[in-house]
Order: C-alpha cells, then sequence, then structure tokens
C-alpha cells in the first residue's frame, strides 16, 4: 500500500500519487494498464472508513477481496486473458516475479552495488546483458563506472554439477 501522505488543498490524490510513483509501482500500473490502475487506487482512496473490507491492492499488484467487486474495477477484468486468479487475488500475467524483480536488482546509487565481489551478470539499458567481474575493493569512480553504464544486475548461479 502507497503511504499516507498530507495533501494540501490546490493538488488533488491522484497528482499525489502519479508523482510519487516508484519504478516497481510504474510496472504494476503498466502491467494493469493506466485506467484499471488509477480506477482501483481511487476506489481504495475514497474507501477511508473501512479499506480492509473493500480489499486492498498489494505492494505486488494484486487486487484482493470485495474491491474486485467493485463495478469500475471489475470491468477491467473482463475480457482480458492475461489475468491470474488464485485464492480471490487477482494479478496480470506480466507482474509474475515482481516481488523480487526476477533475481535482478535495480541499480540506482552506488549503494546497490553487489555486496562482495564475483562475477555477475549486468543489463545495459537497451537490454544487453554482459558477464563482467564485480570487485569488491572498487573506489568511488569504479563503481560510479557500473551505475553510469548498468540498470541491472544479479549474480551469476552456479548450476551444480551431475551426481551420477
Amino acid at each position: 500500500m502507497l503511504p499516507l501522505v498530507h495533501v494540501p488543498r490546490t493538488m488533488t490524490m491522484t497528482t499525489i500519487h502519479l508523482t510519487m510513483i516508484d519504478p516497481k509501482q510504474q510496472a504494476i500500473r503498466k502491467a494493469w494498464g493506466a485506467k484499471a490502475y488509477d480506477d482501483i487506487y481511487n476506489a481504495l482512496k475514497d474507501c477511508h472508513h473501512a479499506p480492509w473490507a473493500l480489499g486492498q491492492f498489494t505492494e505486488t499488484g494484486r487486487v484482493t477481496g470485495n474491491l474486485i467487486r467493485d463495478p469500475d474495477v471489475t470491468i477491467h477484468f473482463q475480457g482480458r486473458t492475461d489475468i491470474k486468479n488464485r485464492n480471490g487475488s487477482y494479478w496480470p500475467t506480466a507482474l509474475t516475479g515482481i516481488k523480487d524483480n526476477n533475481g535482478w536488482t535495480r541499480l540506482e546509487s552506488a549503494d546497490d552495488l553487489p555486496e562482495k565481489g564475483g562475477l555477475y551478470i549486468w543489463l545495459y539499458p537497451d537490454g544487453v546483458r554482459v558477464n563482467i567481474i564485480y570487485d569488491d575493493d572498487e573506489d568511488e569512480d569504479g563503481k560510479q563506472w557500473f551505475v553510469r553504464r548498468f540498470t541491472h544486475w544479479r549474480p551469476i548461479v552456479e548450476i551444480p554439477g551431475p551426481v551420477y
């Protein structure tokens, strides 16, 4: 759930919400479609007295509870073949793996770099993947080299050898 914020009278919740949206929320909004996302968000926002009775829009982009019965929200499920449903929770299939970003770490600053050195897969902004060794003793210039060039990284998981 998004944090509660004080909204000045001159601004609407939608304005605040869209300016505060982080990359994960952007992915959720894109997967649902802007209209569906906004309708779901607004249905929750307008239910101040008991949002838990209505349902919730989870941090992984799932819609749960009675929210799916809201006519403005239900319309977004009709005719879509990309919506999954399990135990009363609905989500677009594009969001599968969002909890851990499919093992990728988003690289926005030097704080996001790996904690230990080793061989990692690095993702360029155009989607090209490369394997590069990262040294955990990198100086600030070395760290910034990675931050300027890549958007994501993930460890290369060693596959165990055969047993027989």
